[in-house]
């Protein structure tokens, strides 16, 4: 599960016809999935929020949900 600052996500990778089995035995319509990149979708989500075009799609510092530098093993 791919947490972003514009959604959750599930990366299904490998051949179309694989993605699209593998999706359905996990209940993913097509109707909540998309073949675009993240890049693809913060640039959407950027510009339907209005906000000014950015590549970075990093948490903002103060951000709860934004990784520790370097985490390591628990």
């Amino acid at each position: 599960l791919d947490t972003l600052p514009f959604g959750e996500f599930v990366e299904i990778e490998g051949e179309a016809e694989a993605i699209r089995a593998c999706a359905e035995m996990l209940g993913i319509g097509r109707e909540t999935s998309s073949d675009e990149t993240y890049h693809a979708l913060n640039r959407e989500y950027r510009r339907r929020a209005g906000l000014p075009d950015d590549e970075n799609f990093c948490f903002p510092e103060d951000d709860p949900r934004r990784e520790r530098e370097n985490p390591g093993p628990s």
